[in-house]
C-alpha cells in the first residue's frame, strides 16, 4: 500500500524559542506546504518534499535575507534504515542551505523515521492488526473536557492510539517521552476532520481518513499543523521515488537509527524542526577545545569560555569557594563540567540562564545533576521545577532585588527586568573586582540582544541581533548605572564575542551619558566606598 498526503498548509512552532515561559507562541515555519509519501509494502519507507517561509524572528540567520527552505528527505525504518537529504538541507546555519545534505547521523535519522512512523496512521493500524494477540486496550477520560476514549497500546510499540469512543475513530496518536527540563511529558498527534478516501486503484474500496494533523506536546503546545489538501491511496509511483539518490560526489553514508540519552526525540526535534540541529557535539569536541580568554586581563578569575568556536560564548567566574557559569548551552555543559573540575579542581556551584530559550538553558540539567544552584528569575522558578525530579536548589530574584555573589576577589550580579526584550526571564550578568576603582574593568555578559564581532568591520555582524533589542537593553543599563567603559561578552557573534560597549553605542547611535563604576545602583554600590 502507498499513501500520498498532500499539505496545502503546512506550520509549525517551537516548543522553546518563545518570549512566554510557559506556552509557545514563536512560529518558526510562517507558511509553507508538504508532501509526505508511505510505502507500506514491505516495512515503512517515507518521503518527505517540504517548503516553508521562516518568520521574522529566524530571520537574523540569513545574511541573504532569504528565510526559506524547501527540500526532501527520504527514509527507510529497520536494523538497515536510514535517513537521507535527496535535496537541500534545513539548516539555516550553513552558507548554502540549497546544498544537499545527504545521509543524515544515526540520532537524526532516529528521530525522523519516528515521526514519519507517527504520521502514518495506516502503518499503525497495520501494525496493530497483525499483532492482535499483542494489543491491550483500557478506557481514559480527558481531564479537562471529561470526554471518553479507548486506548490501544502494543507491545514493544512506541506508540498509543486514543480512539474516540463515540464515533470510534482515532483520535490521537500518543508517544510519551521523557523532556529532560519538562519531566514526563506526552507527544500527541491529532487526527481530525475526517473524509471518506477512494482507492486509486478502482477497487471501489474507501477508507475514511483525517484531513487535519496537529502535532500537540503536552495537551497545550501545537508545533505541528498541518491541513492536507488532498491523500491518494496506490496512485502511480515513479520508480526510485523513495531511493536515496545522490550526486556522484556525496560522500556521506547510511547511518542506522539508533537512539541516545544524551540525545533523546525531544532534544533533537526542538533542535531539527529549528534548523538548529548540527549533530551530536560531542563526536566533535571535548575538554581539550575549551579555549579562555580574560576579558580583564588584570582579573583572571574573570573568563570568557567556548568549547570548539567562538560563536557560543560563557563567563566562568572562579570564586573562593567554587565556580560559577554563565548559560547553560546543552552539551557543552558535561564539557565544562568536567574541565572545571580537571583544571580550576573545583565544582560548579551556580548556573545562571541568561533566559530559557534551549540553546542557553538546555544544559541545565547536567549542572543541577553536577549539583549546582540554579540562579533564575523569580518568574522562571516554575520552568525548571521539574528537572532531575524535582529535586533543583534555586536561588532566585526580582527586578528590586539583583542576584549577588562576591568574595574578596570578585563579585557577580545577575538584573532582570518586567518585560524585557527576547524573553519573559531574559537577564544580564556583571562581573567585576570585589571593590572596583573608579576606572576599573566590568564585564558585562549578554545573549542575542547584541552579538559582538568587533572583525566585522564595525557593524558588530549587524545582521545577528536585532537593534531594538539592543536598544531596550541600553535602557536597562543606563538605568542600572553600567560604565560606559564596560567590556561585553556576547552568547554568541563571529571570530570573537567580546567588545566594547562603546562599538554598540556607536552602532546604534544610541545617547549613552558619561557612566563609571560608581555610579552603579541595581542591588546597591558596586563597591562601599562608592
Amino acid at each position: 500500500m502507498t499513501n500520498i498526503n498532500k499539505y496545502s498548509i503546512y506550520r509549525s512552532q517551537t516548543l522553546t524559542q518563545n518570549y512566554n515561559l510557559y506556552h509557545s507562541d514563536q512560529s518558526v515555519a510562517e507558511t509553507g506546504s508538504e508532501t509526505l509519501s508511505f510505502d507500506l509494502s514491505s516495512g515503512l519507507r517515507a518521503r518527505i518534499d517540504r517548503y516553508y517561509r521562516y518568520n521574522d524572528y529566524w530571520i537574523w540567520s540569513q545574511p541573504g535575507l532569504e528565510p526559506s527552505m524547501n527540500y526532501t528527505i527520504v527514509m527507510k525504518d529497520g536494523s538497515d534504515g536510514f535517513a537521507c537529504f535527496t535535496k537541500a538541507q534545513n539548516n539555516f546555519f550553513v552558507d548554502d542551505p540549497t546544498q544537499t545534505l545527504g545521509y543524515v547521523d544515526s540520532y537524526l535519522a532516529d528521530y525522523l523515521i519516528h515521526q514519519a512512523q507517527q504520521f502514518a496512521l495506516p502503518w499503525l493500524l497495520q501494525q496493530m492488526n497483525s499483532a492482535s494477540s499483542r494489543l491491550h486496550t483500557y478506557d481514559m477520560v480527558e481531564p479537562l473536557t471529561n470526554n471518553r476514549f479507548k486506548v490501544l497500546e502494543l507491545d514493544g510499540s512506541d506508540f498509543s492510539l486514543i480512539v474516540n469512543a463515540t464515533s470510534h475513530r482515532p483520535y490521537k496518536i500518543r508517544f510519551m517521552e521523557n523532556h529532560a527540563t519538562f519531566g514526563k511529558a506526552t507527544n500527541d498527534l491529532l487526527l481530525s476532520n475526517y473524509s471518506a478516501v477512494s482507492f486509486d486503484d478502482k477497487s471501489g474500496r474507501r477508507l475514511q481518513l483525517p484531513y487535519r494533523l496537529q502535532t500537540i506536546y503536552n495537551s497545550t503546545d501545537v508545533l505541528e499543523d498541518v491541513k492536507l489538501d488532498s491523500i491518494s491511496i496506490n496512485p502511480p509511483m515513479k520508480s526510485g521515488f523513495f531511493d536515496p539518490v545522490l550526486s556522484p560526489k556525496d560522500t556521506s553514508t547510511p547511518q542506522a537509527p539508533k537512539q541516545s540519552t544524551l540525545y533523546p526525540r525531544s532534544e533533537v526535534h526542538e533542535f531539527f524542526e529549528s534548523g538548529l540541529w548540527g549533530g551530536p557535539f560531542e563526536s566533535f569536541f571535548n575538554t581539550s577545545d575549551v579555549v579562555v580568554t580574560h576579558p580583564i586581563p588584570d582579573i583572571p578569575q574573570i573568563m570568557a569560555v567556548y568549547v570548539g568556536y567562538a560563536d557560543y560564548v560563557q563567563l566562568v567566574l572562579n570564586f573562593t569557594d567554587g565556580v560559577l557559569i554563565t548559560d547553560a548551552a546543552p552539551h557543552r555543559s558535561r564539557i565544562l563540567i568536567q574541565w572545571v573540575k580537571e583544571t580550576l579542581h573545583k565544582s560548579v556551584t551556580h548556573i545562571v540562564p541568561s533566559h530559557h530559550h534551549r540553546d542557553h538553558a538546555g544544559g541545565v540539567p547536567d549542572y543541577v545533576e553536577a549539583g549546582a544552584v540554579v540562579v533564575v528569575p523569580e518568574v522562571a522558578k516554575k520552568y525548571y521545577s521539574n528537572i532531575n525530579n524535582g529535586k533543583v536548589k534555586f536561588a532566585t530574584y526580582n527586578e528590586k532585588n539583583p542576584f549577588v555573589l562576591k568574595d574578596e576577589h570578585i563579585q557577580f550580579r545577575s538584573l532582570w527586568r518586567d518585560e524585557n526584550p527576547h524573553a519573559r526571564d531574559w537577564s544580564y550578568g556583571v562581573a567585576t573586582s570585589a571593590c572596583p576603582a573608579k576606572n576599573e574593568g566590568v564585564v558585562a555578559f549578554v545573549a542575542d540582544v547584541w552579538s559582538p564581532d568587533p572583525d566585522d568591520g564595525g557593524m558588530g555582524d549587524a545582521v545577528r541581533f536585532d537593534i531594538g533589542y539592543a536598544r531596550q537593553w541600553l535602557d536597562a543599563a543606563v538605568d542600572d548605572g553600567l560604565p560606559r567603559s564596560t567590556v561585553v561578552v556576547g552568547a554568541h557573534g563571529g571570530n570573537t564575542t567580546i567588545d566594547k560597549l562603546e562599538s554598540l553605542i556607536s552602532i546604534t547611535g544610541y545617547e549613552y551619558p558619561n557612566l563609571e563604576t560608581n555610579d552603579w545602583k541595581a542591588g546597591g554600590a558596586l563597591c562601599k566606598h562608592h
